[in-house]
């Protein structure tokens, strides 16, 4: 019978079988220190990924946690031998991105092809600072406000407000980027290790971290998380967080609750965390993306699927530059194809153009984002495995700011 911990890493690799697998689900949503560890051993998988892809990651981490990681990356590495980290396939990318830059920051189609932002500040600042926008300072319990606009250092233990409709962009320590809505409201703290430390008053708010992890508390409700990576969005009424992408961790009754990814955490489940599934359409980033660019539009494909891991759909109004944005979880190993077609004058048939392939693995998400052929009225897809491998699918066009 297997231990815990190889049962574990037989479920993030994909090799139990089904009823073995829903089982280990169902362990995974009622026990908390079994999620932790999963969440470990998936970072270890990430890791084990980016070291043979990339070498050791340049970005540190902290010392204890990295040599959690490391240890889990080794039980993975020795659990998976004759599994995709070993049979040849180390070229096998988690990612493609053309252009590989960063173009915003809270979703992964914003990033590049690691997940990673630009960095919105010098990693070594110690303090806050107002990148973009108005927003009024005082000290709390003070009756005095000061008015702050961009290139402005904000001091700690400072009530921060947005008065009016638009947002502000604030430099975090370490690097990080706060986006704080329209009517919102944050305390920004002074922690000993330098890294920000937030209260969400009032309105909503969203968080990147760099170098440093954020501290983020929601007033008046029990919500205390650590984010050490990817974006979160936070609400003070009703009381919320939404991890966007990367990893978020509730602290409560002296435990760890990681938060999945695009789930929210209601202030309600806070002392018995239960999370749901969100989707875009919930998410209302309007007022993020008027402070990130000058321009946004994102749209849903609707494929029309023949079942045999081939896939096309319909592009229509699209302008100059417009990416195509796919995040790809196969069910079974072999090549992912990606085609742009447009119709022939006077011919039924589609010419494709700008075919691109890529291996990809069973289990193992693959995340690609290029600009889309000018003309193009079509995007042909074929994949190994079943439809329900395409998790993502849209067309994404935005002029930073």
């Amino acid at each position: 019978m297997k231990r815990p911990r190889e049962e574990l890493i037989d479920h993030l690799l994909g090799e139990l079988g089904p009823d073995r697998a829903e089982a280990v689900e169902a362990q995974l949503e009622h026990d908390a220190d079994l999620r932790a560890e999963f969440e470990l051993l998936h970072e270890a998988r990430d890791l084990v990924r980016e070291v043979a892809a990339e070498g050791w990651p340049s970005q540190r981490r902290g010392r204890g946690r990295l040599i959690r990681i490391v240890t889990a990356a080794a039980a993975v590495v020795t659990l998976a031998v004759g599994t995709f980290f070993f049979n040849g396939d180390m070229d096998v990318r988690s990612a493609y991105y053309e252009p590989d830059v960063a173009i915003g920051f809270l979703r992964s189609e914003e990033t590049d092809s690691a997940g990673k932002i630009r960095d919105a500040a010098d990693r070594g600042t110690t303090g806050y600072r107002v990148r973009h926008g108005e927003v009024i300072v005082a000290h709390p319990g003070s009756d005095q406000e000061f008015t702050l606009s961009a290139g402005a250092v904000i001091a700690p233990n400072s009530e921060v407000s947005v008065a009016g409709e638009g947002g502000a962009r604030i430099d975090l320590p370490g690097g990080g980027t706060l986006f704080l809505g329209p009517l919102s409201t944050v305390l920004l703290r002074e922690r000993d290790d330098g890294a920000p430390a937030l209260r969400l008053m009032t309105g909503v708010a969203a968080t990147v971290p760099n170098a440093k992890p954020v501290h983020l508390a929601v007033d008046r409700t029990d919500l205390l998380v650590t984010q050490s990576t990817g974006a979160m969005i936070a609400r003070q009424s009703p009381g919320e967080i939404v991890n966007l992408r990367g990893g978020v961790v509730l602290e409560t009754n002296g435990a760890q609750f990681p938060v999945p990814v695009l789930h929210r955490l209601p202030a309600s489940c806070a002392a018995a965390p239960e999370t749901v599934a969100v989707c875009d359409l919930e998410l209302e980033l309007d007022w993020y993306r008027e402070l990130a660019y000058s321009r946004y539009e994102s749209r849903d494909i609707k494929w029309q699927s023949r079942g045999d891991g081939r896939a096309h759909a319909t592009l229509t109004d699209l302008r100059d530059g417009t990416l195509l944005y796919l995040r790809l979880e196969p069910t079974e190993n072999g090549d992912l194809v990606v085609g742009f077609g447009n119709r022939v004058s006077g011919s039924t048939a589609d010419a494709v153009e700008a075919e691109q392939t890529f291996p990809v693995r069973k289990g193992m998400m693959f995340r690609y984002r290029a600009p889309i052929p000018a003309g193009a009225t079509r995007v042909d897809l074929s994949f190994p495995g079943a439809p329900r491998a395409i998790r993502e699918a849209r067309v994404f066009s935005a002029e930073p700011r």
